[in-house]
């Protein structure tokens, strides 16, 4: 299966946010997540997306290409209103 990358896919879905996991997933939500700290199974702490209600996982549907940065950058505003995906949501003022 052909690589995308997230900016091809972006203006097809449906309004809402995709972000880059730290385990290398892109997720959909449809409300805006922000980063949370939380102490992971090892007991260490870490630092993880969360937002109320659910989140799929865009990476088991196609083969998309990881983000190029640190993934708490990579947190984007999608849906068929961005005509060409470059519009993120940490350049937008609240």
């Amino acid at each position: 299966m052909k690589e995308i990358t997230i900016y091809e896919l972006l203006p097809f879905l449906k309004h809402g946010f995709c972000v880059f996991t730290r385990s290398g997933n892109w997720i959909f939500y449809r409300k805006k997540p922000e980063i949370i700290p939380f102490i992971n199974f090892f007991g260490n702490k870490a630092e993880r997306w969360q937002t109320t209600g659910f989140g799929t996982n865009l990476s088991e549907m196609f083969n998309i290409a990881p983000f190029d940065g640190d993934w708490k950058d990579s947190l984007m505003e999608c849906g068929n209103h961005i005509a060409d995906g470059s519009k993120k949501v940490a350049d937008i003022k609240k």
